[in-house]
């Protein structure tokens, strides 16, 4: 009997989540009303619902999980204020010239988005060319 709400309620989950609801009020709806149907059923203990105010208040007080949030928003503020790629501009026109550089830019590419158009339109700075020629 658990294994089949266990299939259920990936089908509910993945079915809620196509019909557009939130992801946080979908897996919080489902595994609540799973658990209760569970209960009805005798599949599920449900004091062990009792700990669950614990556990949430547990997670929130992490420290090290409040970096996740931060880091989000520091990653935002940094692209919208294109400090970003004032930052990267100078390692794309210095690495132009380098052959380790670019396998290092393409091997990081999978994992990165593509940098934007107009980078590919520009021409490496002289500072690049100072660079280059000095690697020669």
């Amino acid at each position: 009997m658990g294994e089949t709400l266990a299939v259920a309620m990936v089908l509910a989950v993945c079915a809620l989540l196509l019909l557009g609801y939130p992801v946080a009020f979908t897996l919080a709806g489902v595994s609540l009303g799973f658990a209760a149907a569970g209960g009805a059923l005798g599949v599920v203990n449900l004091a062990l619902l009792g700990a669950l105010p614990e556990r949430i208040f547990g997670i929130i007080t992490n420290d090290v999980l409040l970096a996740i949030p931060l880091f989000i928003f520091m990653g935002v503020m940094l692209e919208r204020s294109r400090i970003a790629e004032e930052l990267l501009e100078p390692w794309a026109g210095c690495s132009a010239y380098c052959r380790a550089a670019s396998a290092c830019r393409s091997s990081s590419s999978a994992f990165c988005s593509p940098p934007p158009k107009a980078w590919s339109a520009r021409r490496p700075s002289r500072a690049a060319d100072h660079v280059a020629a000095r690697l020669r």
